[in-house]
């Protein structure tokens, strides 16, 4: 996937382009990816998140159906996957696990598509409650009509790193393992 990603960077000069180019290539694993156009922004949905597994790509663009009506439920103890169950007081009650905005498309770790869920890995590492915080900065920084700088995206971006006990925190003492961490945003406005 990674030069199926550098090919869209390469040759896609629109949301529609990017598109068209990964369904032509097969999946091979599951991954939630997010692409953007700021060639798009002005008049049409400028990003889609894509969550894919094999033979099958789940489109969402801003303001998703899917997303909003997408729940989890979570016997406590049952085995998914190999894996127990565990969402604390929860008692096995449907959850929602999806919360879009209408200028926004932001993902974790899990899927959000109800057939990429039937296959995907069970919830785990806090994937919803990174999630859900991503959904609120994201709240954050726009209201009132601000316009989010691209320091302020990297700070949003961050929170995806399991650093550490503290999400928001990029200080040293926070990181148990520091080797694997990146937060990367394009901002358009640099673009010639």
């Amino acid at each position: 996937w990674p030069l199926r990603l550098r090919e869209l960077l390469g040759q896609a000069t629109t949301l529609q382009e990017a598109r068209k180019m990964w369904a032509s290539r097969p999946n091979s694993a599951a991954f939630n990816f997010l692409v953007g156009s700021a060639k798009d922004a002005p008049h049409g949905p400028a990003a889609v998140a894509l969550e894919t597994m094999a033979g099958f790509n789940g489109e969402f663009v801003g303001d998703s159906d899917i997303e909003r009506k997408a729940t989890f439920s979570c016997v406590n103890g049952t085995i998914t996957d190999g894996r127990k169950c565990s969402w604390p007081n929860n008692g096995g009650k449907s959850v929602r696990i999806g919360e879009p905005m209408h200028d926004a498309v932001y993902r974790s770790n899990h899927a959000l598509h109800p057939l990429v869920m039937k296959y995907g890995e069970p919830l785990w590492n806090d994937t919803v409650m990174r999630y859900f915080l991503l959904h609120d900065r994201l709240s954050e920084a726009t209201t009132g009509g601000m316009k989010l700088t691209a320091e302020g995206a990297v700070n949003i971006t961050s929170l995806l790193g399991i650093k550490g006990p503290d999400y928001g925190s990029c200080d040293r003492s926070n990181f148990q393992d520091s080797t694997h961490v990146m937060s990367l945003v394009y901002d358009p406005s640099q673009v010639e």
